[in-house]
């Protein structure tokens, strides 16, 4: 498996990310995805957009390889980082109830 999330240190100018949205949240076998848009605004429009699939986990996976590599390289930058969401809201709700769902995809697309 080779993705943008699994290899972004190897990216060049042509890779761009202009944005990325979290467009919603689906559960398939009782395990929540979140649809990613991710978007290179300087490619055609015909294919400058996909999606992924991304559980929570591997969203928190590559945020944790993004801080390492920007505390290595720009350590100034390190501390002005935002905080992610955390997993759990708490106890008291499903996660697997639809407001859930909405409500850390929200805080996801936020972040």
């Amino acid at each position: 498996r080779n993705s943008f999330f699994d290899n972004f240190e190897n990216t060049d100018l042509h890779d761009d990310v202009t944005s990325i949205n979290i467009s919603e949240a689906v559960t398939k076998n009782n395990v929540v995805y979140f649809v990613l848009e991710i978007k290179n605004a300087f490619l055609p429009e015909t294919y400058n957009t996909w999606k992924v699939e991304k559980r929570y986990s591997e969203i928190e996976a590559f945020k944790i390889k993004l801080e390492n590599l920007i505390r290595k390289e720009n350590p100034e930058y390190f501390l002005k980082l935002p905080k992610m969401p955390p997993k759990h809201t708490g106890f008291w709700e499903s996660r697997f109830s639809k407001e859930f769902e909405e409500k850390r995809r929200l805080l996801l697309d936020h972040y």
